[in-house]
């Protein structure tokens, strides 16, 4: 069995994801100062893309090393979709990926891409495939850790489970107001994005969407893995 590897290599965590006749099989979630790499059987591997927000720890400088057909993914890579933000140089490795896995996903459709991690980035690829941009906001992690950053007496408060739309306590408070804020700045996002662009798919991925899923009001698609599956679409393209 012949496959194809991507890589996306974050700050702290590298994920790894096999594919076959172009599903998903395998997927791997690395931190990036660990020892621990088994490669999937490395043998049958043709081809392989990476995608890296910061530099490439050693085990994946290795592995690429030892893959015949390797792309690294960058500003001048040619994407599935046409590109219309001004700034490409700037542009997430991330964001381009879950916009190439949306179309995939999402062919013809006006689509919306949330991506809750670290930040929180909101995504548009309409109906003709152009892509133009959209916003970022600080993540629910910041927003917690910045309340306690930049007051005298605020304290850093962990997410945990909201059972009412008030705080009665500070802790409580903090909870509500980052947790609920974001609620209702995804809410409003959007409705923005939907008034403009009519029958809009809206998708969740990332680290905190688990947290989030069940609270926005509008019919959304948690897809854990559309980075993965994005840059596996920028793989075939750039094969092709």
């Amino acid at each position: 069995m012949f496959m194809e590897l991507v890589i996306d290599v974050g700050n702290s965590y590298t994920k790894l994801g096999y594919f076959s006749d172009g599903d998903l099989i395998k997927s791997d979630r690395i931190a990036n100062g660990s020892d621990q790499w088994n490669i999937y059987d490395l043998n049958a591997i043709t081809s392989c893309l990476v995608s890296a927000t910061t530099d490439l720890p050693l085990k994946v400088r290795e592995l690429c090393d030892s893959i015949q057909n390797v792309i690294y993914l960058g500003e001048d890579t040619p994407l599935p979709f046409v590109n219309l933000y001004k700034t490409p140089s700037t542009l997430g490795r991330d964001r381009i990926a879950a916009i190439a896995g949306i179309k995939h996903l999402y062919p013809g459709k006006n689509a919306l891409v949330i991506d809750a991690g670290t930040s929180i980035t909101y995504d548009l690829i309409d109906e003709n495939g152009r892509y133009y941009g959209g916003r970022i906001s600080p993540g629910l992690t910041m927003r917690y850790k910045a309340l306690n950053h930049y007051t005298g007496r605020l304290p850093e408060v962990a997410h945990g489970e909201i059972n009412t739309y008030f705080g009665d306590s500070t802790e409580s408070s903090i909870r509500t107001g980052v947790f609920l804020g974001l609620i209702e700045e995804i809410n409003g996002t959007i409705q923005t994005f939907a008034n403009k662009h009519p029958d809009l798919i809206v998708a969740l991925s990332g680290g905190d969407a688990d947290h989030l899923v069940n609270h926005v009001k509008y019919r959304i698609f948690a897809l854990p893995n559309l980075i993965l599956l994005g840059l596996h679409q920028i793989l075939k393209y750039n094969a092709n």
